[in-house]
């Protein structure tokens, strides 16, 4: 019988302080908004083989790496509101973590399968990949995610700025976060443009 996986995942609760962000007098010039979350997502497993080739992962880790160097906050713009906005982001980045996690943990293949390889494709379609040698850049399911919660034409927050959508994304976000079997796709498909005739497309008040 081959060995269960042993497999954690951290940093998937962390609760986000206006003091982990670097404080900015001006917004970058692409930064049409008052605060920028980043993190990391990374992985660690071991692979056992079999004798006739097959193997297994072993011993996965996920890391959910909350990114202090890139993340920042306009002076005078750390409001409650806000950081919650932030928080949301950084919930999102977990939920992709765990599914991450879940679609790795009892991971097998063939001999003619590369564990690496294999485990680089399943992560560029949750996660995207980005500065992989020799790879092309990959924008995954997460990324498309961030992209909606923020700037969906009809149903995004706006950064934030648009409290009726924020309220309704806040909640699904708490939802699927705090649900075991939560997925990227759940948050994909949440209030798709014609969901509501209502667009109110606030302007930035700062």
């Amino acid at each position: 019988m081959a060995p269960k996986t042993k497999a954690a995942i951290s940093g998937f609760g962390r609760v986000l302080r206006w003091k982990d962000y670097r404080p900015l007098n001006e917004a970058p010039p692409d930064a049409p908004f008052d605060a920028a979350t980043f993190t990391d997502i990374k992985y660690r497993t071991k692979v056992v083989h079999f004798p006739k080739g097959e193997w297994k992962l072993k011993h996965l880790s996920v890391f959910v790496i909350f990114n202090e160097k890139k993340a920042w906050v306009l002076k005078g713009k750390e409001a409650a509101e806000l950081l919650r906005h932030e928080q949301l982001h950084y919930m999102i980045s977990s939920i992709a973590a765990r599914q991450l996690h879940d679609a790795l943990a009892n991971l097998t293949g063939q001999a003619n399968q590369d564990p690496t390889d294999t485990c680089d494709e399943i992560s560029a379609r949750i996660i995207g990949r980005r500065d992989h040698p020799g790879k092309p850049d990959v924008e995954g399911l997460l990324d498309f995610v961030h992209q909606r919660y923020d700037e969906a034409l009809l149903t995004g927050t706006k950064h934030g700025i648009n409290r009726h959508y924020q309220i309704l994304w806040d909640h699904k976000i708490t939802k699927i976060h705090g649900d075991s079997h939560g997925k990227l796709e759940d948050l994909y498909f949440f209030l798709q443009p014609g969901d509501y005739e209502i667009d109110t497309r606030p302007t930035r008040t700062a």
